[in-house]
């Protein structure tokens, strides 16, 4: 009675009209003291309006789990990982720390990906049945040569993206290309060898895995986002780091596309913030002195009726805090809005077009008096709880739908999904239940929200 109270509760405090427009709390995460999840991450709708999602940590077993809100507000957990620090645990071989979106299919099985977990710890492709059993589609491991550590990828951190025929598509963050061949690739934290991450391909009627591209630093290293496919069935992402031309510290990022063929080409090499750079950037130690451009772009989407590719970054740009960027479908390249601070910063996870406007959840900004977080920002605002944009293609008009405060609603709102009557829904990775010590402490586990236009 007690929990099902503060739900009322917080949906009753945060559904308020503001122009027509609603804001409303559908679930409040209370972390692994309760046995629940904590951190959602990416969700995803069903035909009956079921919403399935996942937290990246929390549960019973502490390595996150897989949920379900049904439209009346029935929520459950249907799978608990275990975490990956439970080495000797043999539900680990099942995944832990899945931090991406799922794939649904008529059948009610569910597939995605986990960041760990698996026959070495090193992430895992899984489908999880109506009946809650779990299958693991591919277990990712070590080489067996030593200058070849991890040839299929490791660490799949980003969600799947299903082509006509039924085969996944997603990424791995590390692994890839030989030590001495592209190998020394730069992270957060610092330059490893480990690969560069890859792009690879599942087909789960034979659970073969394959590699469609390794990355080698100068076209992209730690690839972020879920695949994109355009109406043809070509593949277009981001990578984070690597790329050539630019001036940051490791690269700043690239926008590539993979066609139906198989063929890799980079459409775009970001360049960051501009002016010339100590650091060398790209295998041959190149540096530039390019316009102001954003670095480490962050999500991209796709208009089908003229092939136009948006997209965000998480830094670079005019103010430092990442820009809205468009790819025509003759490769010219322009900023669109340069992020400064109150209407959002630091990117979105994903975007959504729709009737002329790109849709859109900031990290960060807004109110920048407010949650000033520990994750690293190297530049741009250093506060704000993140916010709801549209932005409208035709006139280039920023408009703040929400401005996130922490105070029940959340703080850095991450995936973003539009159901059928246009209405958003969406996820933030902290705040809620803010101060309570049982519930993720001083920030919050998490909240889980729909957003009425």
């Amino acid at each position: 009675m007690r929990n099902r109270g503060l739900q009322m509760l917080l949906i009753l405090l945060f559904a308020w009209p503001a122009s027509a427009q609603t804001f409303t709390v559908l679930r409040t995460f209370e972390g692994p003291a309760f046995g629940d999840g904590q951190s959602p991450v990416g969700i995803v709708l069903d035909a009956a309006g079921n919403i399935y999602g996942e937290t990246a940590l929390g549960g019973a077993l502490f390595g996150g789990t897989i949920f379900k809100l049904t439209p009346s507000g029935q929520y459950s957990i249907l799978f608990n990982f275990d975490t990956p620090l439970d080495a000797g645990s043999p539900l680990l071989f099942d995944g832990g720390l899945p931090n991406a979106q799922l794939v649904l299919d008529k059948h009610g099985n569910i597939f995605g990906t986990a960041e760990g977990g698996g026959p070495e710890n090193l992430g895992t492709i899984f489908e999880l049945h109506p009946n809650g059993h779990v299958t693991v589609l591919y277990g990712f491991t070590k080489g067996t040569d030593s200058n070849h550590l991890y040839p299929n990828g490791i660490f799949p951190d980003q969600g799947l993206v299903r082509d006509s025929a039924g085969n996944f598509y997603g990424v791995t963050s590390f692994g890839g290309n030989p030590v001495g061949a592209g190998g020394a690739c730069f992270f957060a934290g610092g330059f490893v060898q480990s690969g560069c991450g890859t792009v690879f391909k599942l087909d789960p009627t034979t659970d073969e895995q394959t590699i469609v591209h390794a990355f080698n630093f100068n076209d992209g290293s730690d690839p972020w986002q879920t695949l994109v496919q355009d109406a043809t069935g070509n593949i277009y992402g981001v990578t984070q780091s690597g790329g050539i031309g630019g001036n940051c510290h490791g690269g700043c990022g690239v926008l590539f596309r993979i066609d139906t063929t198989g063929r890799f080409k980079v459409l775009h090499h970001f360049t960051g913030a501009g002016g010339s750079s100590p650091f060398p950037t790209g295998a041959a130690g190149t540096t530039s002195t390019a316009p102001p451009d954003g670095q480490s772009p962050t999500a991209v989407t796709i208009d089908p009726s003229t092939g136009d590719i948006y997209g965000t970054t998480f830094l670079g740009g005019s103010g430092g805090a990442g820009v809205i960027f468009k790819l025509d479908k003759r490769g010219k390249y322009s900023i669109l809005h340069n992020f400064v601070g109150p209407e959002g910063a630091f990117g979105a996870s994903s975007l959504i077009l729709h009737n002329g406007e790109l849709y859109g959840a900031a990290f960060g900004g807004g109110d920048l008096k407010l949650c000033v977080t520990p994750l690293p920002r190297p530049s741009g605002p250093q506060g704000g709880c993140g916010v709801l944009f549209a932005f409208d293609l035709a006139t280039n008009k920023m408009t703040t739908l929400h401005v996130f405060h922490n105070k029940g609603d959340g703080q850095a709102p991450g995936f973003l999904i539009m159901d059928a009557e246009g209405n958003l829904l969406g996820t933030t990775q902290e705040g809620g239940a803010v101060g309570d010590p049982d519930k993720c402490a001083k920030f919050g586990c998490g909240t889980l929200f729909k957003f009425t236009p």
